[in-house]
């Protein structure tokens, strides 16, 4: 159980999907994560962390424009003071967690290039289903994509994400 404050008059979700649609540079940002997660070499490679965290920022953008709330779990190891590390999540843990309608738990991990999901990636994935959340291992944002539409349906003349993403 959980309690809720609301601090102000909060904004209605097509008052949201309006602010996400007027946000001047939105539809170049998204086509240019697009051009980059198709990069073939280099930085972008996919495989490598910058094609993931680009493909994470991509899937962070369409579950906001879809209206669920959404955040990112850091999984890099933090140093101490005194120069020690610590993990920086529990092994296995998404790179996503979300909330869908009605209170669901989404949890998203995001591989690229020839990434695996780990054995322990693979028993969180088993622990959180059977507690009754949705556990995604996607590849890319059109699987997402796919995986939101049949989550949750669209209603009719709603634009959602761009088809062609």
């Amino acid at each position: 159980q959980a309690e809720v404050y609301d601090m102000g008059k909060g904004k209605s979700l097509e008052q949201e999907f309006a602010t996400l649609e007027a946000e001047t540079g939105l539809d170049a940002e998204l086509s240019a994560l697009k051009d980059k997660l198709g990069g073939k070499t280099g930085r972008n490679a996919p495989g490598s962390l910058r094609a993931h965290a680009l493909l994470l920022k991509a899937c962070r953008y369409l579950l906001r424009l879809r209206g669920v709330p959404c955040f990112r779990v850091q999984q890099a190891a933090s140093q101490r003071a005194d120069g020690t590390y610590y993990a920086g999540s529990d092994k296995g843990a998404p790179d996503l967690f979300g909330c869908l309608p009605g209170g669901r738990v989404l949890c998203v991990e995001a591989k690229s290039g020839n990434a695996r999901a780990t054995g322990d990636q693979l028993a969180a994935q088993d622990e959180w289903i059977r507690h009754g959340a949705v556990f995604l291992i996607i590849r890319d944002v059109a699987e997402l994509q796919r995986a939101l539409d049949t989550l949750m349906p669209r209603p009719s003349g709603d634009r959602g994400a761009p088809s062609e993403f």
